[in-house]
């Protein structure tokens, strides 16, 4: 049998996750934007009349994710029709309008209207690409292709981060489209998932997608062809809908596992720390720029989610969300610390200067390691066939509207409680995912995607047993 090479698969993901380095550049886009809508040199540095208010800042750095609460519906009607890939293709078009937008606006509302418009795409990207990145991926590697959705949504961060604060806000609008193209001129010759192939009774489609991304012949691709078949055959017999999230156990289960995961994905807090970084370092009144500052956040994410890749599929899902959880709690404990001492205390903290760069450096590392794309790839392999589209679209939805009330009400949150409070807050809940990742989180790793679905089914909340294995 021939070895086969896995080429097409990891050009198929790498492609496929520029539309994630777009999402990066939405989200920390209000990092260095708002710096110019609302600064002190505001009148040379904004294409507004007026600086912004507290009030507009908010909704400029939360607009996305209500975009993103509708994104997923329009992957839903979508994905199943003209397939993931040209789903996937399609996103880019909302990323670019908003640019455009950003970049002759003159009012709030244009931008208001940008940043919902952006938000549809990010929303449809999280609801199809862990699909289609699960389903192209051979299941000894599909751990690792998930969790470079983390990898490229932090060299969106990272472009953001470096070009936001030295570039004018037209300037820094018109850059952000060239991913947006670049991803709309590679993406399209990547192939399409084989299980949308045999979803439309296209068997033969199927195996030639499938003989591209195994990189084997004919012959040598018959046995999990036939597995495929079989899979999407008997989830054909089920039509997915809204009742089954509830009715069915597995799926029951899988629900309150992906909900609690991604909840606890943004609770922790991360989003609103990267769209108002800035804002946190010019209140810690750090030795260093805030903008030098931010890029070393941008760099060391970067940095930390190269490794996932390497290790997600060598010490399982469980593992890394559990040590994820737990040290984003520290992490955030020694933030809050030193905005007790400077702000309630009123102590002198030039001895600890120091503190909330490397309590941020400490606090993103452990999100890149686990919280930050873990979640996604559980999201990907635990929902069958048949309900699988419809899962997405509910959890991405639900994702979004938890992520939209924590970014919007961010700043208020450390104006009312103050800065300590409101990072421990978001300490508490990283803890919290920790804990619920240990009592309720099946292990994954190594399994095919029937496999996951037969662990479900039976019940088990601990990794399968060697006696289990061999039944």
């Amino acid at each position: 049998m021939a070895s086969g090479s896995r080429n097409w698969q990891y050009l198929a993901c790498v492609s496929g996750n520029l539309a994630t380095t777009c999402i990066g550049q939405v989200f920390t886009w209000s990092s260095s934007a708002l710096q110019k809508l609302k600064g002190d040199n505001w009148e040379e540095t904004s294409p507004l009349s007026h600086p912004v208010t507290v009030e507009q800042e908010s909704w400029i750095g939360s607009l996305v994710q209500v975009g993103a609460i509708f994104g997923p519906i329009l992957s839903f009607i979508l994905v199943d029709k003209i397939g993931r890939k040209k789903t996937l293709i399609a996103t880019a078009i909302p990323y670019i309008l908003s640019w455009i937008l950003l970049a002759t606006t003159k009012s709030v509302i244009q931008i208001y209207c940008a940043r919902i418009i952006a938000g549809l795409s990010v929303g449809a990207v999280f609801a199809t690409l862990p699909a289609y990145i699960g389903e192209i991926s051979d299941k000894e590697i599909r751990g690792a292709m998930g969790s470079f959705l983390q990898l490229f949504l932090t060299l969106g961060f990272m472009v953001s981060f470096t070009v936001g604060p030295y570039v004018s806000f037209i300037n820094f609008a018109i850059i952000s489209t060239v991913v947006p193209v670049l991803f709309l001129i590679i993406f399209p010759f990547m192939p399409e998932s084989p299980y949308y192939f045999l979803k439309h009774n296209d068997e033969k489609k199927a195996g030639e997608s499938l003989i591209k991304l195994r990189g084997k012949p004919d012959s040598d691709i018959q046995t999990e062809l036939f597995e495929m078949k079989a899979y999407v055959e008997a989830s054909k017999q089920r039509k997915g809908q809204f009742t089954d999230l509830i009715k069915e156990k597995a799926i029951r289960k899988s629900m309150i596992i992906a909900i609690g995961l991604l909840a606890f994905q943004q609770l922790c807090g991360m989003n609103a720390v990267l769209a108002y970084t800035e804002d946190i370092f010019k209140a810690a009144n750090g030795d260093l720029p805030s903008e030098i500052n931010t890029i070393i956040i941008g760099a060391v994410q970067v940095v930390s989610s190269c490794f996932v890749p390497l290790i997600v599929d060598r010490l399982g899902r469980k593992l890394l969300l559990q040590i994820s959880g737990v040290a984003m709690a520290i992490g955030l404990l020694f933030l809050g610390l030193f905005f007790l001492f400077m702000d309630r205390l009123n102590m002198d903290v030039s001895a600890v200067q120091f503190l909330p760069i490397t309590s941020l450096v400490f606090y993103v590392i452990a999100f890149c390691f686990g919280f930050g794309s873990v979640p996604w790839v559980i999201v990907s392999e635990i929902f069958p066939s048949h309900i699988k589209s419809l899962a997405s679209t509910v959890l991405a939805s639900i994702c979004w509207i938890i992520g939209f009330l924590v970014i919007k009400f961010f700043p208020l949150l450390l104006d009312t409680m103050g800065k300590d409070y409101g990072f421990w807050l978001f300490g508490v809940l990283s803890f919290m995912g920790a804990i619920f990742t240990t009592i309720l989180l099946p292990e994954t790793k190594g399994k095919s995607l029937q496999e996951i679905q037969e662990l479900l089914e039976n019940g088990l909340s601990l990794p399968e047993k060697p006696q289990i294995e061999k039944a």
